[in-house]
C-alpha cells in the first residue's frame, strides 16, 4: 500500500535521525539517512509540479566522506544550472539542529563574497538578490517570506552563503510538517516562481 504522505514522512524521518546521524554514526551511503533522502527524492519527482518540468534535475547531499551541518535537496534547470553553488534554483534545506526544515528559491554565490562571520556580503550579490526577490514578490502571497529570513542554526560557511543568497522561503517546523497536499501546493508556488527566473 501507498503512503499517503510519502514527502511529510520522509522529511520527517529526516528530522528525527540526522543529528544521531551527526553526532554518533559513521558516515557511509547505506546508512538510513540516505534511504530517507532518496525516498523524499523520489517522492517529489512523483508530484505533479516536478513531472511538469522537464528539465528539472534533483540533487540531495548530507555530505561527502562526513555528515554535513546542513544537508540539503535542490531541484535544479539543467538548462541554466547543474550545481549549487551557482545560478538559481529551488532548494529544501534542514537546520542544523533539526528544528526544522526550508523550502527555498535560492541562489548559488560563486564570484561573489559571502558573509561569514560578519562580513558584509559583496554588493554585486546583494544588488542581484534584491532584483530576483523584486520578481518573485507574489509569492508572499502564498505564504512565503520573500527575504533574509533564513536561520539554518549553523556558522557553517556552506549554511551562511545559503541564509545570504535566499530570495523566498517557506518553514515548516519540525512538529508541524504539513501534509503532502499543502507541500506540493507550495512546491508549484515556487516553480512557477523559478520558471520566470529561469
Amino acid at each position: 500500500m501507498k503512503p499517503v504522505n510519502p514527502i511529510a514522512d520522509a522529511i520527517k524521518k529526516i528530522l528525527a535521525t540526522y543529528c544521531q546521524a551527526y553526532t554518533q554514526d559513521y558516515f557511509s551511503s547505506k546508512h538510513a539517512v540516505f534511504q530517507s533522502f532518496g525516498e523524499l527524492a523520489t517522492a517529489l519527482k512523483a508530484t505533479e509540479p516536478v513531472r511538469g518540468y522537464p528539465t528539472l534535475v534533483t540533487k540531495w547531499s548530507v555530505g561527502q566522506g562526513r555528515w554535513a551541518l546542513v544537508p540539503w535537496l535542490a531541484l535544479l534547470d539543467s538548462r541554466t544550472t547543474s550545481k549549487v553553488s551557482e545560478g538559481t534554483y529551488v532548494v529544501i534545506l534542514f537546520r542544523a539542529d533539526m528544528s526544522g526544515v526550508y523550502l527555498t528559491l535560492n541562489q548559488g554565490t560563486t564570484g561573489h563574497s559571502t558573509s561569514v562571520y560578519g562580513t558584509p556580503l559583496s554588493r554585486g550579490l546583494h544588488e542581484r538578490t534584491k532584483r530576483l526577490r523584486a520578481r518573485c514578490s507574489q509569492l508572499a502571497d502564498e505564504g512565503f517570506e520573500v527575504g533574509d529570513g533564513l536561520d539554518l542554526r549553523s556558522k557553517a560557511r556552506l549554511a551562511k552563503s545559503y541564509e545570504d543568497a535566499v530570495i523566498a522561503l517557506r518553514f515548516y517546523s519540525s512538529d508541524s510538517v504539513p501534509p503532502d497536499k499543502a507541500i506540493v501546493a507550495d512546491l508549484d508556488h515556487v516553480l512557477a516562481a523559478y520558471r520566470k527566473l529561469s
